[in-house]
């Protein structure tokens, strides 16, 4: 039986340029210091601007550890995606990321996490915990901007 994907997409206005956010969403190094269940990224390969290309992501959440590689796409410079490789839990996931300024220093970002799972958990519940993932992140990508900027002062 065929695992249904479980899709969100959210959008928030940040106090950051789209630069600002892309630098740090691009920052795989630092994601463990900003997000909660990342454990740790190993960046394995860059592409020829010194981005990532492709990495090997270690989280922990409910109890439960795993890691998956992820495969980087750069759509406009102010926007990315990537997408699953291999992983432990996920059999697929797709992820995308834009920014676009809003006034002089605010951006309204966008994310898009599409996702299949191999837990046996019901569709809703990997629905709930997919929405969470991405508010979370946002939320937490809209701290580290305000501590970023107000480092910078």
């Amino acid at each position: 039986m065929r695992k249904p994907v479980t899709t969100v997409q959210r959008t928030a206005e940040i106090a950051a340029t789209p630069a600002a956010l892309i630098d740090i969403m691009l920052n795989v190094a630092d994601h463990h210091t900003w997000q909660r269940e990342i454990e740790r990224i190993d960046l394995l390969e860059t592409d020829a601007g010194g981005r990532p290309a492709l990495a090997k992501v270690h989280v922990s959440a409910m109890g439960q550890k795993a890691s998956y590689t992820v495969r980087y796409a750069y759509t406009s410079p102010t926007s990315f995606e990537y997408h699953l490789v291999e992983g432990d839990l996920m059999t697929s996931s797709d992820f995308t990321f834009s920014a676009d300024p809003v006034g002089v220093d605010s951006s309204r970002v966008t994310v898009s996490q599409a996702l299949t799972v191999s837990w046996p958990l019901p569709g809703f519940m990997v629905d709930q915990l997919t929405l969470k993932g991405v508010k979370d992140m946002l939320k937490a990508l809209a701290a580290r901007a305000e501590a970023a900027a107000t480092s910078s002062s």
